[in-house]
């Protein structure tokens, strides 16, 4: 309850206002229980995005050592004096070759357009000179 003095008509007089502080008093502790819920899906939200993070950190850093590694292994492929050759099993397309796979005469974009179902040797045919 509230009360004020005010002049009515010439006459001091007293307003007084009283209201039910019932709703008021619900609505706030509504409220702090709210705050208190959101206090704490704020904190573990922040947990999870911490851990996010650091995954998304380890993630990077395994990325960068996979194609550190990938290209390691593509120079080692292409040195080898020897010829390697990556071929699907299924249908015995090609998938890759190294440089060393040039002594067959064939350039790379043609044997990775063959399928062979089996291995076979490479040796581009001569041609013959017409005499």
């Amino acid at each position: 309850m509230s009360s004020v003095v005010v002049e009515v008509d010439g006459e001091k007089a007293a307003l007084n206002v009283a209201r039910d502080a019932t709703q008021i008093k619900e609505n706030e502790r509504a409220l702090d229980e709210a705050r208190q819920w959101l206090s704490v899906q704020v904190k573990e939200l922040t947990s999870t995005q911490m851990r996010l993070r650091a995954e998304i950190a380890e993630r990077e850093i395994a990325e960068r050592l996979a194609t550190e590694r990938e290209a390691t292994l593509r120079k080692i492929f292409q040195a080898s004096p020897d010829v390697i050759t990556v071929r699907r099993l299924s249908d015995g397309r090609y998938l890759d070759i190294n440089r060393e796979f040039s002594f067959t005469g064939y350039s790379r974009e043609e044997i990775l357009r063959i399928r062979h179902p089996h291995p076979r040797r490479f040796r581009k045919p001569r041609s013959t000179p017409l005499s």
